[in-house]
């Protein structure tokens, strides 16, 4: 393959000889001139010979030379000298990306010599410069993307176009830029589907005022923080709406572990033409919304959500448009470390609070004959400040006896702090201070129920525990002896009068 030139250069050759003479061919090509507009390449040719040896007879010739235009002599006189004999020229079609390569073919004939000589030669062209190619970056919306043009030629200019679903426009004409940073116009919004979509860039490639071709190349538009939602935070908030722990905290930011009822209230703007679709809690549980405000391009929603007997754990309350843009709000405790990826927090503090429980044991200290009955006890409970009101702990002692008919109640003795009972250092844990007596005040006949109410700013509650009746050595009536198990011993017992 010969690249040609502007200058002579040799195609292919071939040769004839005779008797000690002999003649060479030899198709030379070149081009002239190249036309960018059109895309074509003006090409010459010529079939040179040069003579060797003896003298050859003067017969006529037939020649031709092709690709360029055929040019034949029929009797053409041949001189036995270095020598053209023909030669042409003609105008060659380049390819659509501007390249070109063929064979150029020529031949002598002369049938008194018997001569037949046919050469061919593959050359290519230079490639004429065409369209420019074009690459860009993904961008968001408002955002710019770099366009970067391949140019063929310094001399070209570039005019610059786009195609967005419906949308079409110039973004820049015949610029001889190779580096273009084109921002995404705010339009593109209304169109948006989905968070990215697809844009086709094209690149019109000039020389002068003539288009010599266009090249295109796709780029991913997407929407950016701007077209998601957000939270409208100064009508956000999470508060504390039990009267009864408000009244103990003080203060409705601050929950108290199990027992507030916390009201979540919030409002998002859904912007750049999206619209509502869910609002959810922990992604699991579907939050109702009202939309309380419409504009061109925002919609504004109204939610709400009530933790009962908040748990005090971190929550996610998310958002989501019908583009499936979400933003998501973090609902933690004000000491605790972030769980989940969000865009805006809500803290609140929390009162640790333990409910008051207690492991109540009762007891004859004379399982054989006694009336008297202890208890001790030991559990959790919280004798701390709740912020605005310090807790406070009751615990009184109740019986009734243990029959087939339920007895009532009978107040029998307020247990003293520090007498009674005492708290750890933590104030977390309860106990009994020793065994407590209830006095030698039950009969040891019968079965008794003992109460132990307990009751704080919370929680009111009670342990029970039942006393069985006490095991004499040994007992009778009219029937007879029985041991402290009911075991007959014997007889009955003659109880006579003594005067």
């Amino acid at each position: 393959m010969i690249n040609l030139t502007k200058e002579w250069q040799n195609v292919a050759s071939g040769s004839y000889s005779n008797n000690g003479a002999a003649v060479y061919f030899y198709l030379d090509a070149k081009y002239s001139e190249q036309q960018i507009d059109s895309n074509k390449t003006t090409i010459q040719t010529r079939l040179n010979t040069v003579f060797s040896g003896n003298e050859m007879s003067t017969y006529g010739y037939k020649f031709s030379c092709d690709y360029a235009p055929t040019v034949e002599s029929n009797n053409a006189i041949w001189h036995f000298e270095n020598e053209t004999i023909t030669s042409g020229s003609g105008v060659v079609n380049h390819n659509p990306d501007g390249k070109k390569t063929l064979t150029l073919h020529a031949g002598a004939e002369s049938g008194g010599l018997g001569i037949y000589v046919y050469i061919q030669g593959d050359v290519a062209l230079p490639t004429i410069p065409r369209a420019s190619s074009v690459s860009a970056t993904n961008a968001e919306i408002g955002k710019s993307s770099v366009i970067v043009i391949n140019k063929a030629s310094n001399n070209f200019t570039s005019t610059l176009r786009y195609l967005f679903k419906d949308l079409s426009g110039i973004i820049t004409e015949k610029t001889e830029l190779q580096n273009y940073g084109w921002e995404i116009p705010d339009s593109f919004y209304e169109k948006m589907a989905t968070q990215n979509e697809e844009c086709t860039i094209y690149c019109d490639t000039y020389n002068g005022n003539s288009l010599l071709g266009t090249k295109s190349t796709k780029i991913m538009v997407s929407t950016g923080a701007d077209g998601l939602p957000v939270f409208d935070m100064t009508n956000t908030s999470l508060l504390d709406i039990n009267s009864v722990t408000t009244a103990l905290t003080g203060n409705n930011q601050k929950m108290i572990l199990n027992y507030s009822n916390g009201k979540l209230m919030g409002k998002a703007i859904f912007r750049k033409y999206a619209n509502p679709s869910f609002v959810s809690l922990d992604i699991a549980t579907e939050v109702p919304f009202t939309i309380v405000e419409e504009t061109d391009e925002n919609t504004t929603i109204s939610f709400e959500y009530t933790f009962e007997k908040f748990d005090c754990q971190n929550h996610q309350i998310s958002v989501v448009d019908d583009r499936d843009g979400m933003v998501s709000l973090e609902i933690k405790d004000i000491d605790a470390l972030p769980k989940y990826p969000s865009n805006e927090t809500i803290n609140f503090s929390t009162v640790n609070y333990v409910p008051l429980s207690v492991d109540l044991n009762a007891f004859r200290p004379d399982p054989k004959v006694s009336g008297e009955i202890r208890i001790n006890f030991s559990g959790d409970c919280w004798n701390l400040n709740f912020g605005s009101v310090q807790n406070e702990i009751a615990l009184n002692v109740k019986y009734r006896e243990n029959s087939y008919e339920e007895k009532e109640w009978i107040d029998l003795k307020s247990l003293v702090k520090d007498t009674d009972y005492q708290f750890d250092e933590s104030n977390l844990k309860i106990s009994s201070i020793n065994n407590i007596s209830l006095g030698d005040i039950f009969d040891y006949t019968k079965k008794y129920d003992i109460g132990l109410f307990f009751e704080d700013k919370l929680v009111s509650s009670s342990g029970i525990r039942q006393v069985l009746r006490a095991k004499p050595i040994f007992w009778w009536n009219k029937d007879g002896v029985y041991d402290g198990d009911d075991n007959p011993l014997g007889g009955s017992i003659k109880i006579e009068r003594w005067n």
